[in-house]
């Protein structure tokens, strides 16, 4: 009878366990699969490609861009590793749409100026920011976040301010 209860609490203890990593772990949301990438053994790196991207709002400050799907390619070498990227944040919706906004905020979290604020439907996003259009008088310390809200989540970014 003794053995009997212990295999029971045994069986008890490791099904507790079991739950407890597969809800750590996330099953709750499926991972996104954004695009298959074999391991590379040389120098080069697989570079991402928005397939078919469209612009759905731009001005001197922003650009924002989307698209259905997202592959890559693989480089070699590339042209200039040095040379600066456009800050950016991308996100992907993956259900049938959602209310996005995307702010440019102040070292104090302040709104400076409100970039997107609309529903966007399923596909893949992304927003740069052209920093030298950012007025440094806006923050004092030169610094500046992008911050996007979408589908419960969100991302910052940090800028740096010239």
């Amino acid at each position: 009878m003794f053995e009997l209860k212990q295999g029971l609490l045994t069986g008890l203890i490791g099904f507790i366990l079991l739950s407890i990593v597969i809800i750590g772990h996330g099953c709750g949301k499926r991972q996104t699969v954004i695009y298959d990438q074999p391991e590379v053994s040389t120098q080069g790196y697989y570079e991402k490609a928005w397939i078919d991207p469209q612009i759905l709002s731009s001005d001197s400050l922003y650009t924002l861009i989307s698209a259905r799907r997202i592959d890559s390619f693989y480089v070699d070498e590339p042209l200039n590793p040095l040379e600066p990227m456009a800050p950016a944040i991308e996100f992907h919706i993956d259900q049938g749409g959602c209310f996005v906004s995307i702010n440019l905020l102040d070292e104090r979290s302040a709104v400076i100026r409100p970039l997107v604020v609309r529903r966007l439907g399923y596909g893949y996003y992304k927003i740069t920011v052209n920093v030298a259009k950012i007025s440094p008088g806006l923050s004092s310390a030169g610094i500046c976040f992008l911050k996007a809200e979408y589908c419960g989540f969100t991302v910052v970014e940090r800028l740096t301010v010239r």
